[in-house]
């Protein structure tokens, strides 16, 4: 994908992003008691922040605040490289999307649209911060047959969105088991190996596998590492 041009300027005097105007002087009949010499705006203004360099590769949350007349949306191109020549990412984000999913790259670029509603689209100001927030989840205690999903792959519940999972620790308790196959005189075990199947955000699964390769339910203790949900709320990104 392309990054958009902007479609916008900034006026000096007064410290404010307008659109770009369609018209001509010939679109007043009267220049008397004009506010502003846009005759017709075009329906969308377009700011483009330019790339910000966060120095590593990782995920990250971004805060965005803006005050403007209109109805804000965005769209934040992340790239590994810096080139922004086709290889970045682009995420749409729109006046009212949740559960964002966290961004990934080195360097991110921003589109800030601000859509006419009733009045002249204007954009005052904005501020952005990129950061990699986390905070944990845990429980201790809790059967994995609880869990939606098979063995093979148990679903950990989770209380509320996150917009990406750092790392997940599982420390099963002790549970004897009959193995299926031993090389031993003794059948019973209470050795359970855990494995993340996989991080996804919305459905993190785990799988405990006993000395026989064969997966079992267990009582266990776990922890996730996440990042904070990230929405909008009125056309300002945030993370919560």
């Amino acid at each position: 994908m392309a990054i958009p041009a902007q479609r916008s300027f900034l006026e000096d005097n007064i410290g404010i992003v307008v659109p770009w105007d369609t018209g001509t002087w010939a679109s007043w009949s009267s220049w008397d008691g004009q506010s502003h010499w846009i005759s017709a705006p075009e329906d969308e203004l377009i700011w483009i922040i330019d790339r910000v360099d966060l120095e590593r590769e990782t995920y990250f949350n971004l805060t965005i605040t803006t005050q403007a007349v209109g109805r804000v949306s965005y769209k934040v191109y992340t790239s590994t490289t810096g080139a922004f020549a086709g290889e970045e990412t682009e995420t749409v984000i729109a006046y009212n999307s949740t559960n964002i999913a966290a961004f990934y790259g080195r360097y991110y670029m921003i589109a800030v649209y601000v859509a006419n509603i009733d009045n002249l689209q204007i954009l005052q100001n904005v501020e952005v911060n990129a950061n990699t927030n986390t905070y944990q989840i845990s429980r201790s205690g809790v059967n994995t047959n609880t869990f939606a999903g098979t063995t093979s792959a148990r679903q950990i519940p989770l209380s509320r969105n996150v917009s990406h999972i750092w790392s997940i620790s599982v420390q099963p308790q002790a549970t004897s088991y009959t193995q299926d196959v031993y090389v031993t005189e003794y059948p019973s075990a209470t050795t359970l190996i855990p494995t993340v199947v996989s991080k996804s955000r919305s459905a993190p699964s785990i799988k405990l596998v006993g000395l026989d390769n064969v997966a079992r339910d267990a009582v266990i203790d776990y922890e996730l590492t996440v990042m904070p949900e990230q929405s909008m709320l009125n056309g300002n990104l945030v993370s919560r």
